[in-house]
């Protein structure tokens, strides 16, 4: 049996960071415990602190390398299931957000034929999106494939926050089952770095939905057709998916791997992207273009209040005053510099360029009208997934674990 011994420096450091963000969750999360009075939250609390103090030990001890890779998955999985735990635990009286209450809305209607983008909704959320005009959207802004994945949990009677940590938990696993060796405490260290992350997806945020479609994309980046396939579900589910197809486009283009085949990859790509896009949104299209056009792009309009964590925060403060067509402009120069720092890159170093776009995507955010943090965080896991692959394609070629 293969053991520990040799462990690479590097690895038992990572470890030491994953274990004490194990114990953190566990000692700050405690509140929730005594607050709801769980059992089973309480249960799931006490296995987080257990996985990270064994964890810990496994520093110091020889064990079993199929022992430390079952601490890795259950790692995921007490983690996962920790924050479904809480959230069944809490019962909230009421939603966070208005994209919660209205993607819970918009699948019901779906389940009982209704055109999700023909309905006006409803809605009372602590935190709903005002309009300039005053008022809040009510009106349905996001392609039809995040409430056709939120039907089934609809249908059981679940809330969406259940859907998309499930769907967090689901990314999350496939990328720790595409990487080896250190690359898997990398995955798991960069879905738990950031501890908004599932927070927000507690709390009504709905962007884990697309996680486990761009996750493929990742693993599978050497694919066009695939990578069209996944980022096509993905482009289907949200927006914010948008401009990382966009980028990825930009590397099938570019890159100098596969010289002879760029164009006919980057075709296939954009066809296949295109192709799901109209295979899973073309129905309601069809039923209704304007209304489908109008709520779909209705989140990007000037008509929303301005907000953010990019560049409009200097906005909000009184720093600068902007315009949204000015925002917009600076959002056109900034996408043309990313798409100049992609080609720059792809000629410097086209392995880890490949990956490049699951940042730079989110990135073209920053100079926008709103830029909330989640368009941002999301970076974190699509960047770990990316590095813990290039650990293990290294691993594969002889380097170190």
């Amino acid at each position: 049996m293969r053991r520990q011994a040799g462990v690479d420096p590097l690895r038992l450091v990572v470890r030491l960071v994953l274990a004490g963000l194990l114990i953190y969750y566990a000692a700050s999360y405690v509140y929730v415990v005594s607050m709801y009075q769980n059992p089973w939250l309480g249960v799931t609390e006490a296995l987080l602190m257990l996985t990270g103090m064994l964890l810990l030990a496994s520093l110091f001890l020889d064990l079993p390398t199929w022992l430390l890779e079952f601490m890795g998955l259950f790692t995921a999985a007490v983690w996962v299931t920790y924050i479904a735990t809480a959230f069944a635990a809490a019962k909230p009286p009421v939603t966070y957000t208005d994209e919660e209450d209205m993607l819970q809305l918009a699948a019901l209607a779906f389940l009982h034929g209704a055109n999700p983008y023909t309905v006006k909704y409803d809605l009372s959320v602590p935190f709903g999106t005002p309009l300039l005009s005053g008022g809040e959207v009510n009106l349905y802004p996001y392609p039809a494939l995040s409430f056709i994945l939120a039907a089934p949990f609809a249908a059981a009677g679940l809330t969406v926050p259940i859907a998309v940590v499930a769907f967090v938990g689901i990314s999350l696993l496939i990328a720790y089952l595409a990487a080896r060796g250190i690359g898997r405490d990398l995955v798991l260290i960069s879905y738990l770095v950031v501890p908004t992350l599932l927070q927000y997806a507690f709390f009504g945020v709905i962007d884990g939905l697309f996680y486990p479609f761009v996750v493929l994309a990742i693993v599978l980046i050497d694919n066009p057709l695939l990578v069209g396939l996944f980022m096509g579900l993905a482009a289907s589910t949200s927006q914010l998916t948008w401009p990382i197809a966009f980028m990825l486009l930009i590397h099938y283009l570019t890159t100098p791997m596969n010289r002879g085949r760029r164009f006919a990859n980057a075709l296939r790509f954009l066809g296949v992207v295109v192709g799901v896009f109209l295979a899973v949104n073309g129905y309601f299209i069809a039923q209704n273009p304007v209304a489908y056009l109008h709520d779909v792009l209705f989140s990007a309009g000037q008509s929303l209040v301005p907000l953010g964590f990019g560049f409009i925060a200097s906005f909000l403060f009184g720093a600068v005053n902007a315009t949204y067509i000015e925002t917009t402009l600076l959002t056109v120069l900034l996408v043309l510099i990313l798409t100049v720092l992609q080609i720059y890159a792809e000629l410097k170093d086209p392995v880890r360029a490949r990956y490049l776009p699951f940042i730079l995507g989110p990135l073209a955010f920053f100079a926008f009208w709103r830029s909330l943090a989640n368009y941002f965080m999301m970076a974190v896991p699509f960047s770990g997934t990316a590095l813990a692959l290039l650990l293990t394609r290294d691993m594969k070629r002889g380097g170190r674990p």
